[in-house]
């Protein structure tokens, strides 16, 4: 079990956890990531999510007038279960009200669908029968996970474990010298957490101290997609006015933190 690591010298630059949020995003930024603060997940709140973009399926979703966001966490799971378009298949309503036989009645998988129609995510291809418009997804190459601490790093383990299910990389920010001492501690461990990484913060700069690796961890691919379609609003509305995707970057160290 990692213990939690303390000295009063690691944080005399910060004394507040937030007071480290601008070099995050500097470092989210300088790795090309798009980020967002604050993102509520099932299993509680990820301080920072960093998304690169698939800048293909962005441009083939707003090709195909995709424009409007999907919705909450259930319409994206009933989205998901309905087959893509290149399948050549179709998924009829009796078969989505089973799998979510007990979940959901089948005039709320009707509401669903019919919103998802509306928006013109997916068509029906024969009465009652349904497939995806077009094959956009994933609207990302990567989804980096970040948990800001300043002593807790045992708690800091667990929640960047957790992210797994979120992220294709999770990392743990703490002040630099603390930052130094638990990527040792992992990396001397008889049992490191080696898909979880280190980022170095002090009050000038940020240095990744332990890389998070590729991990076979199960991914959650509605919350993936979820996290995704939060940043969708402002990547439609950016690249539509013509501001491409050089500068969707410069937003997505600032106002996409505070974003929808």
């Amino acid at each position: 079990m990692t213990r939690c690591l303390t000295l009063r010298s690691d944080t005399q630059a910060f004394r507040f956890e937030r007071e480290m949020a601008p070099m995050v995003q500097r470092w989210l930024s300088s790795r090309g990531l798009l980020a967002k603060a604050e993102y509520t997940v099932p299993w509680g709140i990820c301080d920072y999510v960093g998304l690169a973009l698939n800048k293909v399926q962005v441009r083939r979703r707003i090709k195909f007038g995709l424009r409007q966001p999907i919705g909450p966490a259930l319409r994206i799971s009933i989205l998901l279960a309905v087959p893509g378009a290149s399948s050549g298949k179709s998924i009829p309503t009796s078969e989505l009200a089973a799998l979510y036989d007990g979940l959901l009645s089948l005039r709320r998988i009707q509401a669903e669908l019919d919103r998802l129609q509306h928006a013109g995510f997916i068509k029906a291809t024969s009465p009652a029968q349904y497939q995806r418009t077009c094959d956009w997804t994933p609207l990302q190459r990567k989804i980096v996970a970040v948990e800001l601490k300043l002593t807790r790093t045992a708690k800091a383990i667990r929640q960047a474990e957790a992210n797994l299910r979120l992220a294709d990389e999770s990392y743990i920010a703490l002040p630099m010298p603390l930052a130094h001492r638990a990527a040792a501690r992992l990396r001397n461990s008889d049992a490191p957490p080696r898909s979880i990484g280190i980022i170095g913060v002090s009050g000038t700069g940020h240095r990744t101290i332990l890389r998070s690796h590729p991990h076979g961890h199960a991914r959650d691919e509605v919350v993936r997609m979820h996290c995704a379609e939060r940043f969708w609003p402002l990547l439609s509305k950016t690249i539509l006015s013509g501001g491409g995707f050089e500068g969707l970057l410069e937003w997505g160290s600032m106002d996409l933190a505070k974003g929808p």
